[in-house]
């Protein structure tokens, strides 16, 4: 089994945790001081707070390019502070995806957290699931 695979699987299986920490190194299983494991509900917090202060608005859901809708859509836009893009979801069944700026969003994750991408990957599709109620999609960072 490579560390990747043991990784996940430590980080996905709660039950195992005792095991494996009684198991296996702190850098084995990715906890080094460098590289901690973040609860999903310290993640959740962290991407909410670089929600603060944003602002949604619906999206035309039938055109391939940004156009605002004055009437409520499946397709939203979340902008920051500065009127900044942060996100666009559309929880349309048939159109479902999650897109999310890679410096405002990703990087600020990444770096915040020292988290490697499966990390953000992993616990952003849980978000995504539990918070958005988007299911069957892959959260994607996009410039």
């Amino acid at each position: 089994m490579n560390l990747e695979k043991l990784r996940k699987m430590y980080n996905e299986n709660p039950i195992l945790k005792e095991s494996f920490e009684d198991t296996f190194s702190k850098d084995e299983l990715g906890l080094s001081e460098t590289n901690p494991i973040l609860s999903q509900d310290a993640f959740n917090k962290a991407f909410n707070n670089i929600l603060k202060g944003s602002t949604q608005r619906y999206l035309d859901p039938d055109t391939d390019f940004i156009k605002v809708s004055n009437q409520k859509t499946t397709r939203i836009d979340v902008l920051d502070k500065n009127n900044e893009w942060l996100i666009d979801y559309d929880t349309n069944p048939k159109d479902t995806h999650f897109w999310y700026h890679y410096d405002r969003v990703y990087d600020v994750l990444q770096n915040l957290h020292h988290l490697q991408h499966d990390d953000i990957q992993r616990c952003m599709k849980r978000l995504v699931e539990t918070q958005y109620k988007i299911l069957n999609t892959q959260p994607s960072p996009e410039y």
